[in-house]
């Protein structure tokens, strides 16, 4: 998909539904919600406390974004999580935020809640 074109989609995705992220809460199949079964699938997000497209991120997420598998990897932050970070393949200076999946495919930037459900093949 062009580059212009999935920007696009994203910009959309964010800005439709009347609580702007778009989400449902549940998946239909199995009734879980995207970051169960993110949770499940062993997805992570790794970003940064003072990263504005890290929170912007989170924030697509709603309600549901406690329970987010998610890494802050500013080494200055609460909690210093560099080591994970680099180990993970996300050293500081790494573009953020990094959606990692099981398998070791990446998506990068933000990306709306249901993008990343597609790709992490959540129902």
């Amino acid at each position: 998909m062009p580059y212009q074109l999935s920007v696009l989609l994203v910009i959309f995705l964010a800005c439709s539904g009347p609580n702007s992220t778009g989400l449902s809460t549940t998946t239909s199949e199995h009734g879980e919600s995207i970051v169960q079964c993110l949770t499940r699938k062993e997805v992570r997000l790794y970003g940064a406390s003072w990263c504005n497209f890290c929170q912007e991120q989170l924030l697509l997420f709603g309600d549901d974004v406690a329970g987010l598998p998610y890494t802050d990897c500013d080494p200055k932050g609460e909690l210093d999580f560099r080591e994970t970070c680099t180990e993970q393949g996300v050293p500081y200076g790494t573009i953020i935020p990094v959606w990692i999946f099981k398998d070791g495919s990446r998506l990068y930037g933000v990306r709306h809640p249901d993008v990343i459900a597609v790709v992490a093949d959540c129902p």
